[in-house]
This record gives structure tokens, sequence and C-alpha cells, in this order.
């Protein structure tokens, strides 16, 4: 993971330097208001390690809107840095095959367990605009949700994890030409506090709820706009990555209940379109 990070950091600096070589103005496509909308596909795995994997293909859709109402009608009256407000949500569903093993221990696999993911996020930036690039960091505040639902096997369950988290990272841009530009973004998520809801009754037991205290995430993606007259194109290639630690024990009905120490792994691309 750390050498995703220094590789992301290093393209983005290099994209940057490539684009201030470049005769385009990025002036042509900041604007006070926009929006972006489309599908997305990645691969999933989540893994407690030594113990289960859940792995397969996500399908989904992202929106975002973006204000910047400080962007003028003429780029020669920018003289300070100016703040920049955004708003992103995503939903996604897939199927994933189980692989681990039962309460007793005796191994044991699933497959086409039914799962849904959220993210809705609100981030505040301060954008350092340039005449070819424009670089923001930001900072937020972001809820995370996945269902896995194994409930159709018949020693399945169903659980929920709900996260909290601070997303901190930063966002380049640069004008290649008049119809490219090239962005990138790197990130670190401050795992606030989260609860892992396991409904036990489908198998005969009590429901347990376990509070997760300590983790992180991190994610960073590679942007290709396209540049049109009224709408531009995205391609986005992406990866996001959490690392969350033992739960605090739950006791019910006598029995101590555990969320293992688990991460996630998520790569895939967004098809945007932004208008």
């Amino acid at each position: 993971m750390k050498k995703l990070v220094i590789l992301t950091v290093l393209f983005m600096s290099a994209g940057v330097i490539c684009a201030e070589e470049k005769s385009g103005t990025i002036w042509q496509e900041l604007r006070p208001q926009t929006s972006e909308a489309g599908p997305q596909i990645y691969y999933f795995r989540y893994k407690e390690p030594g113990l289960m994997e859940d792995k397969g293909i996500f399908y989904g859709v992202t929106a975002a809107y973006t204000y910047r109402g400080w962007v003028p009608a003429y780029p020669e009256n920018i003289n300070k840095l100016k703040w920049m407000l955004r708003a992103e949500a995503m939903v996604s569903w897939g199927q994933v095959d189980y692989d681990g093993a039962l309460q007793n221990g005796t191994p044991y696999k699933a497959k086409n367990n039914n799962d849904i993911s959220t993210d809705l996020r609100m981030m505040l930036g301060l954008d350092f605009p340039g005449t070819q690039s424009n670089n923001t960091p930001y900072i937020g505040i972001a809820y995370r949700y996945l269902e896995d639902d194994g409930s159709h096997d018949p020693s399945g369950y169903n659980r929920q994890a709900n996260y909290v988290y601070a997303p901190m990272g930063i966002t380049l841009q640069g004008q290649l030409n008049s119809d490219w530009i090239l962005g990138a973004n790197a990130e670190f998520d401050l795992f606030i506090t989260g609860q892992q809801k396991s409904r036990l009754s489908d198998v005969g037991l009590e429901d347990v709820k376990n509070r997760q205290k300590s983790g992180y995430g991190a994610r960073g993606s590679v942007r290709f706009e396209k540049t049109g007259k009224k709408v531009n194109f995205i391609i986005e290639p992406f990866i996001r990555y959490w690392n969350i630690n033992d739960s605090e024990i739950e006791e019910t009905s006598g029995i101590s209940g555990l969320e293992p120490k688990n991460n996630t792994t998520e790569y895939g691309v967004n098809l945007l379109w932004k208008f």
C-alpha cells in the first residue's frame, strides 16, 4: 500500500509538471458549479486474516457536485486562494463468494452472497490555482455502509458494517492541451468510529452489535478528462483500501462476540459525464 501511495504522488507531480509545459489553460474548464455522474465497476475483497475471505465484482453508480463560486469571468482577476465545496455519493452492489469456516472450525464455502455498499462524503478544500493547473488539498466527513447478506445459505447470516470517517487528501489537475485534462487524487481516511451488526438470529442465535474504535483507510485515483462543448467525459481508475482493528467484545446471552481485525481492497474504474 505504501508503494502505491508513493507511485501515486510521483505520478501526480509529473502530471502537474507536464501541464505547465503545455499551451492549454485550466481556466477554460474551471466553473462555479459542476456535476458528475456515471457508472462504476470494481473488484471487491474483504479479508479477516487467517479466518475468512469474501470476494466478488461490484457494479454501481457514483455522483458528485462541486461548488467553486469564486471562479471569475476573467482569469486575470485571480489573486487569492479560494475555497471549494464538494459532495459525493456512491451506491454499488454485487455478489461475493465466502471462503472460511463454521463456528466449530469446520472449513466452509458459500457462493453468491448479496452485498450492497454506500458511501456519502462532504469535503471542504482550498484551491491553489495556476494558469495550467489547480491543486486542492481538502478535509471532510463521510459515512460508509456495507451489507453482506449470506442469509440465503443454511449457515450464513446478515452482516452490516457502518463507518464514520474523515477523508484528508489532495487533488491535482493539469491542462495537457485544449482537449485533455490530467488529474490525480491521493487520500488518507481517518477512522472515527464504526459499528458491526451481526444478525445471528438468522442461524438461531442472538444478534450482536460490536463497536469498532480504530483503523484507517486510503484511496487513490488517476483521472483522464476529455473536454467537450457542453459535457466532459472522464475515465478514472481507482483503488480503495480499509484496515480495521479488532472491535470491542460484546457479551450476549453468555457468549462473547468479537468482530476480528479485517481489511478491504477495492479497485476498478469510474466512467463519468461532467456538466
